[in-house]
């Protein structure tokens, strides 16, 4: 085996061994976790088959359940030296147990830059991981037991309490307040996760109809300001053109338009006084002379006015 080799290698086995009828998940545990051992039969575990006949003799007793792990266990070690090349079974030789091999093959072969890799990009999205939008509390809680597999997997094991309270951290935001309470309850610590998932999906129904009911409010204030808006600005341009329309110009003064605009724009400043726009900023004005400099100011405001006025 070379060292590109392991990664595929881990994935396939792994595949292999858990897809053993009835017996897979407990021949995996004896590869990724240890023997099987029991106080009462097997304190520190069976490695071979004599081993196993002699404990049958001594305990005729022997449970079944004891005797299918301790042979789940045996399992596991041949399994795993059956797919092995003949170099790397000279190298697990002084191993008793599978998962002895397992660790052996690791050092031996396996990248620690690609483990560290692996552990960052987990740990990260441990850290970012939320609950989707319109997504229920039990798919969620099968993606975080996804994840949290496969940080096991990789050394990364987190605590029972730190596994619940980032789950209810990452819920959305109507469960911030039933997220609380379960946190500030005394017996947090004594939880389950199950039992957390159940508080959870009790309050689930009531707390997702709310949400909606508060998003369709929302929606609907916001479209009525909105409305409101639009409706006060069209009326604020109806009176300007109303107000521009009113006025009836002599000829003198339409030739004087037409010749010196700025002139007549200055003699007949009153009558363009009316208008709201204008006279809203002479209110802020405190003087003549500011007054003075806020004429000049919109001059090219009310020429375009003028321009208006002279097609009609």
């Amino acid at each position: 085996m070379f060292l590109e080799e392991y990664d595929a290698w881990v994935i396939h086995i792994e595949d292999y061994i858990t897809g053993i009828e009835k017996v897979g998940m407990d021949v995996w545990n004896s590869i990724t976790e240890g023997s099987y051992t029991n106080k009462t039969y097997c304190p520190t575990g069976i490695t071979t088959m004599k081993e196993l006949k002699e404990l049958q003799e001594n305990h005729t007793d022997l449970p079944s359940d004891v005797k299918e792990r301790i042979e789940a266990d045996l399992r596991a070690k041949r399994e795993l030296r059956f797919r092995l090349t003949p170099s790397s079974l000279r190298l697990i030789e002084p191993c008793k147990t599978a998962h002895e091999i397992w660790i052996k093959l690791r050092e031996s072969y396996g990248s620690n830059e690609l483990l560290d890799s692996i552990q960052s990009s987990l740990l990260a999205e441990y850290a970012a991981f939320k609950q989707s939008s319109y997504e229920s509390i039990d798919k969620t809680s099968e993606k975080f037991h996804q994840l949290l597999s496969r940080m096991e997997k990789y050394d990364l094991a987190r605590k029972e309490v730190e596994k619940k309270t980032t789950f209810l951290q990452s819920l959305r935001s109507e469960f911030f307040n039933i997220g609380q309470t379960i946190r500030g309850h005394e017996q947090f610590k004594n939880y389950k996760m199950p039992e957390v998932l159940g508080i959870l999906k009790a309050h689930e129904a009531e707390l997702v109809k709310a949400s909606k009911t508060n998003i369709t409010l929302a929606l609907v204030s916001k479209s009525e300001k909105q409305k409101k808006k639009e409706k006060k600005v069209s009326s604020t341009d109806s009176e300007s053109e109303e107000s521009d329309s009113d006025y009836e110009w002599t000829a003198g003064e339409k030739a004087l338009m037409v010749h010196n605009p700025k002139k007549f724009f200055k003699k007949n400043y009153s009558k363009f006084n009316n208008n709201n726009k204008f006279e809203s900023k002479r209110s802020f004005g405190g003087g003549r002379k500011q007054e003075k400099e806020e004429v000049v100011k919109d001059e090219a405001y009310y020429a375009q006015k003028i321009a208006n006025l002279k097609i009609k």
